[in-house]
């Protein structure tokens, strides 16, 4: 099983979530006007973190506040562009800044407790004339460093491994990622999983676990790898403003 930080349904969700699993604890609240966010407005999350994925491969220095046009996310995420597509985006955006969350997760003092929402704060920009520029948003610190997994610059998307998130029971799941250039984004946050080349006997597994205690990142290391798998991935979050 995954961490539950967002809703499943479809239909606005108001009740919390409340999750306890060993020393991981997770609460995430909802707003009554907005509902809590669901797992289909994380969309928007993998967005961002392409954004940073960008900035980073071109040497430019990245921020938690971004800009951009409800176009360019909207395609990006495979919605339409319609005017009704674009008041389910403000919607989306509300439910991500109005849903808290409280966990216990890369926490390194025990007992703490972190809270944040999944946007700080976002804003639609408009001109002299009242004509729509684009939006801004700011993300929380606890994503930005989030989960992105580095793969060789050379590799092409369909060699891409399957990654498995290995839940607090112990269970593998695959988990729902996305492919940008060189880096596999995953839409969810964990504390352990498994890129897996191949099958049966001949698989080979890459164990991507988290070191939290470092300022900068989150670092991978690799058992029973292939010698080429063992530098091809690395799992890294984004630079400090």
């Amino acid at each position: 099983m995954a961490y539950p930080f967002f809703s499943l349904a479809k239909s606005r969700r108001i009740a919390p979530i409340d999750f306890r699993a060993g020393d991981v604890a997770i609460r995430v609240e909802a707003m009554p006007d907005h509902g809590m966010a669901t797992i289909w407005d994380a969309d928007i999350l993998i967005w961002a973190a392409s954004q940073i994925v960008s900035a980073r491969d071109a040497g430019l220095r990245t921020s938690r506040l971004m800009a951009a046009t409800p176009y360019e996310m909207l395609t990006f995420v495979g919605r339409g562009v319609s005017k009704r597509d674009y008041l389910r985006l403000k919607a989306a955006l509300d439910r991500l800044q109005s849903t808290s969350v409280v966990t216990s997760l890369r926490q390194p003092v025990e007992g703490r407790r972190h809270r944040f929402s999944w946007i700080n704060e976002w804003q639609e920009r408009f001109d002299r004339d009242g004509r729509p520029l684009g939006v801004e948003l700011i993300l929380p610190d606890w994503f930005y460093r989030a989960v992105m997994v580095q793969f060789p610059g050379g590799i092409v998307q369909g060699e891409m491994p399957p990654i498995f998130v290995i839940g607090p029971d112990g269970e593998a799941e695959i988990a729902n990622s996305r492919v940008y250039q060189n880096t596999l984004i995953v839409d969810r946050l964990f504390g352990a999983a498994e890129l897996r080349l191949g099958s049966g006997k001949q698989q080979q597994t890459v164990r991507i676990v988290r070191a939290d205690a470092t300022r900068r990142g989150l670092w991978m290391s690799g058992t029973n790898a292939a010698p080429n798998a063992k530098k091809a991935f690395r799992q890294r979050g984004g630079e400090h403003p």
